[in-house]
């Protein structure tokens, strides 16, 4: 092959690499308008690499050294992808389209499950309440971070937003997906059958909840013993390991009386 070709092939090369990296800039800029957007996915292989990495990892000091003996820099290390990727307005679209995620949040990936924690953080700290309403009446995961019941992670802010638990009750009675209303119940129920609230069904459950704590709380506060210990992973209903967060009469209620 002569002199010629080759530099020829070599110029090839160059320009298509050239329009890989340009089409790769285009794509990782791209607005995000939903869950399944370019950018978003992007944004997902590059979580997903990290974490493939890790698991990849021999347990050790290197694997201490480079993730943390709990995990605790990789950790942070993903938790810096997420919110270093996405705006405050990419997070009210994604809030906007959650209702593509499965209504089941067992079957959200790990990213899913930061960037959904996320964005409920930032609506919520935004102190917009329609929109802390419609995402929970669209998809109501049982945690947010892992660590924090839904219900518990609310009831925490109420500096941010007005009478944030009731928002559990608003959505139950917006919200037409079945599975959906069944998660914000469970939450609800986690919540006040300590406290003696009851109910026929879900629906007067829920009800009665919100009528109770409208009217009794300025007199309680909330109760540190409902916060979950640590992390868990997301759990079937049927799985023997868990079936403690459905046993509603054994949770410590969400509020107590003040003075208690």
């Amino acid at each position: 092959m002569s002199r010629r070709t080759w530099r020829y092939l070599f110029l090839l090369a160059a320009a298509l690499c050239a329009l890989l990296a340009v089409w790769a800039g285009y794509e990782w800029n791209r607005r995000i308008t939903s869950w399944s957007s370019p950018r978003m996915l992007a944004i997902q292989r590059q979580y997903e690499s990290l974490l493939d990495a890790a698991d990849k990892t021999i347990q050790g000091p290197e694997y201490a050294a480079k993730y943390g003996l709990k995990n605790e820099i990789l950790d942070d290390m993903l938790f810096h992808i997420v919110t270093s990727n996405l705006s405050a307005e990419d997070l009210r679209r994604l809030a906007a389209t959650c209702g593509t995620l499965p209504t089941d949040d067992n079957h959200w990936s790990p990213f899913t499950r930061d960037v959904f924690s996320y964005m409920m953080q930032s609506i919520v700290d935004s102190g917009d309440r329609d929109l802390v309403l419609k995402t929970l009446s669209t998809r109501c995961p049982d945690c947010i971070w892992y660590y924090d019941l839904v219900e518990y992670y609310l009831a925490d802010r109420e500096d941010k937003l007005k009478e944030p638990v009731l928002l559990l009750g608003e959505a139950y009675f917006r919200c037409r997906n079945p599975e959906v209303r069944h998660h914000i119940a469970t939450a609800v129920r986690r919540s006040f059958t300590s406290s003696g609230i009851r109910g026929k069904d879900d629906a007067e459950f829920v009800s009665n909840a919100m009528q109770w704590c409208a009217k009794e709380r300025e007199h309680l506060i909330l109760n540190p013993r409902h916060r979950l210990r640590g992390r868990i992973p997301p759990y079937e209903e049927d799985d023997p390991n868990f079936r403690w967060l459905l046993q509603f009469d054994k949770m410590p209620p969400l509020f107590v009386e003040r003075g208690r």
